[in-house]
C-alpha cells in the first residue's frame, strides 16, 4: 500500500513536467493551474481511506484543492504522508479531519475549516443509503479516490486530457489494492473510465459480477454529487440487486 502511494504522488509526470512543461506531457494543462494558483505544489492524491479493507469505494473524477488544507507537499516526511491517505478520516499522527467532514488547516493555530466538504457529505449519505441506513464510517467501512490522481479547481481544467494518461498508470494497481466488494464511480470522467477499461458495455446504473483486480465487484453508476442530473439517488431496487455483496 505504501510503495504505490509514494509511485503515485512521485509521478514520473511531475517530474517531467518541471524539466519540460511542453504539450508533450499529456498532464501540463492539470498541472500549470496548479502551479499558476499556489506557492506550494499539492502531490496527486491516491486514495483516502484503508483502501484495502474498505468494503466500497467510492471514484470520483480528481480532487479539488482547498489551499488552505494540511495537506501533503513534497517537503513532508514519507511516514507522514502514508498516515494522512490511509488514516485521513481515522485518528492518525494526527486528527487529519474532523467529524470525518471538516480537515485540518495549515499553522499552529489553523484549527479546522468552518464549512464542511459537500462531496465527502455526499458520499457518506450514498454509503449510508448502499449500507442499509447502518452506522457507517469513512476511511473503514469506505474509500475514495479518482481516476485523475493531480489536484485542481474544477474537474474541466486538465482533466479530460490527463485521464486517459493517469488510468493507464495506476488505475489497475489502485483497485487490485481495493477489497471492495461495491464501487460506486460518480460523474462521467469516472464511468467513462471504468466502463472502457473494464469492458462493462451499455449504460445500465449497476453492473453485477465484474471482475476487477481478480475479485467480482458490483460496480454503480452515478452522476457527480455537484451535477444538476437526475437520478443522483441510490434507487431501492438497486440495492436490491446489489444485495448479493452486502
Amino acid at each position: 500500500m505504501e510503495q504505490l502511494i509514494k509511485e503515485i504522488v512521485n509521478c514520473r509526470n511531475i517530474v517531467n513536467y518541471s524539466n519540460d512543461s511542453s504539450d508533450s506531457n499529456p498532464c501540463t494543462i492539470i498541472l500549470n493551474q496548479q502551479r499558476k494558483d499556489n506557492k506550494t505544489f499539492q502531490l496527486p492524491e491516491p486514495w483516502s481511506g484503508n483502501i484495502k479493507d474498505a468494503p466500497m469505494l467510492f471514484i470520483g473524477s480528481n480532487p479539488g484543492i482547498c489551499t488552505e488544507e494540511e495537506y501533503p507537499v513534497s517537503a513532508w516526511l514519507e511516514e507522514d504522508i502514508f498516515d494522512f491517505f490511509i488514516n485521513r478520516f481515522s485518528k492518525g499522527k494526527k486528527l487529519w479531519v474532523k467529524k470525518y467532514l471538516y480537515p485540518l488547516l495549515q499553522g499552529e493555530e489553523g484549527g479546522y475549516k468552518k464549512n464542511w466538504v459537500r462531496y465527502w457529505a455526499a458520499i457518506k449519505s450514498l454509503a449510508i443509503k448502499i449500507s442499509g441506513n447502518r452506522n457507517i464510517i469513512p476511511g473503514k467501512d469506505y474509500a475514495i479516490t479518482e481516476v485523475v490522481h493531480c489536484k485542481s479547481k474544477g474537474e474541466k481544467y486538465g482533466v479530460r486530457q490527463a485521464l486517459n494518461e493517469c488510468t493507464s498508470l495506476y488505475m489497475d494497481k489502485v483497485l487490485s489494492l481495493s477489497g471492495a466488494k461495491i464501487i460506486i464511480c460518480l460523474g462521467k470522467f469516472a464511468g467513462k473510465a471504468i466502463r472502457e477499461k473494464y469492458h462493462i458495455e451499455g449504460n445500465d446504473k449497476l453492473a453485477r459480477m465484474v471482475i476487477i483486480g481478480n475479485i467480482p465487484r458490483s460496480v454503480m453508476f452515478l452522476p457527480h454529487p455537484n451535477s444538476r442530473k437526475p437520478n443522483k439517488s441510490i434507487l431501492k431496487e438497486d440495492l436490491l440487486r446489489m444485495n448479493f455483496v452486502l
